[in-house]
């Protein structure tokens, strides 16, 4: 249930629900932004070091996003997922990515061993077997 204040005339229920849904991919990167990046406490006091501090923070975890649409489309269809099989997770995708590029300016990994091991990673990456259903699967049959 969604409940909003938006003239019904201007904003039907289909345009409320689509504003919702963008809205709350928006949160997901920010939740996912501060639990694997620690981005929700600055250990900072001085003002410009904590911004430095943010910057940093945020340079990577953006590099990280954009890493993980490269690696799934190079090579084509390197990543697909078999039938009955479960894509990675996009936590744990950006989990293991945000790991890399984190030891990658601290020099311990290889950027291009990871780029080039990909879609042997992407298949270690995927979720385990879920002894419940799926929001996903509870919605379809609701």
């Amino acid at each position: 249930m969604a409940l909003t204040t938006f003239p019904e005339q201007t904003f039907p229920a289909a345009a409320v629900l689509e504003g919702y849904r963008f809205r709350w991919q928006i949160e997901l990167v920010f939740k996912r932004f501060k639990q694997i990046a620690q981005l929700g406490h600055v250990p900072k006091h001085d003002p410009e070091s904590a911004q430095a501090w943010l910057y940093g923070k945020l340079l990577v975890a953006l590099l990280t996003e954009k890493l993980i649409r490269q690696a799934r489309a190079f090579p084509p269809g390197a990543t697909n997922v078999p039938p009955g099989r479960r894509s990675p997770s996009p936590w744990r995708e950006f989990a293991f990515v945000f790991r890399q590029v984190t030891r990658t300016i601290l020099p311990r990994l290889s950027l291009r061993e990871t780029m080039e091991n990909w879609p042997r990673l992407a298949v270690a990456l995927r979720e385990p077997p879920r002894k419940r259903r799926s929001q996903e699967e509870k919605f379809k049959t609701s």
